[in-house]
């Protein structure tokens, strides 16, 4: 009596687990922050231009640029920022200018090539007093 209630105890034990990995994601991605603003997600996909990046601070707050690049549309972009910025507590102004405790952040996204394909954005964070 004790076997039939151990092996049922160990079949429901295994449909458990196969249960957690079935529903747990196979290609989680961890989310790429950008290198001069550490708290602004990096679309999937997206590479950094080192080269481009700026970051200093002022006595009204911190100012930082960078450019990132890949494959997608303008309106992807738009619409992967405007999704996950306000996640994040920053408050849609217009498509591409968010507002967050006293800073303000400027997308500026370029089509690369004519046939859609590629995407560049240039990124400006700056203190919201500025002009």
């Amino acid at each position: 009596m004790k076997a039939m209630k151990w092996c049922r105890f160990s079949l429901i034990a295994l449909c458990l687990c196969g249960l957690t990995f079935t529903i747990l994601p196979v290609h989680a991605q961890t989310p790429v922050f950008l290198s001069v603003i550490e708290d602004l997600p990096l679309m999937p996909g997206f590479v950094e231009d080192s080269d481009s990046a700026l970051k200093f601070e002022t006595e009204a707050g911190r100012i930082a640029e960078i450019t990132a690049s890949g494959a997608g549309t303008i309106s992807a972009v738009i619409d992967f920022y405007s999704r996950t910025l306000p996640q994040l507590g920053w408050r849609l102004e217009t498509p591409t200018r968010y507002r967050r405790e006293g800073e303000i952040l400027i997308l500026d996204v370029l089509q690369l090539d004519s046939k859609g394909a590629g995407v560049e954005v240039h990124f400006l964070l700056s203190p919201a007093t500025a002009k």
